[in-house]
């Protein structure tokens, strides 16, 4: 069982999971843009960058349209060592019906 960092609590662990997603898909030139309220399951949306059209062939993000890149993205983090998130259902019907693809980003400390 790993020893928890005192300081770090489930809001906390959550904050650090999100900054990360966040900082790696911009390093990457997505757009990603914060819910300010994710009720509805998703705590990002990342799309391609408008001057991603540009892009050689070769780039995993090159494109011939606007946005051909646009996905929902539900953050997850956790500092323990089970090999498993828990994921609300109603978050995994959403993953299923929406229109968008939608991941999860899981980060383990």
């Amino acid at each position: 069982m790993s020893a928890r960092t005192p300081y770090r609590d489930k809001d906390t662990i959550g904050q650090i999971g999100a900054h990360a997603f966040q900082s790696w898909a911009t390093s990457v030139g997505l757009v990603v843009n914060k819910s300010t309220d994710d009720r509805a399951g998703w705590d990002f949306t990342a799309e391609s960058h408008p001057d991603a059209v540009h892009e050689s062939p070769e780039s995993p993000f090159a494109h011939s349209d606007s946005f051909p890149f646009h996905a929902r993205i539900q953050a997850k983090a956790t500092d323990t060592q089970k090999g498993v998130i828990d994921v609300e259902l109603s978050n995994w019907i959403r993953l299923v019906e929406s229109p968008l693809p939608a991941f999860f980003f899981i980060a383990e400390l």
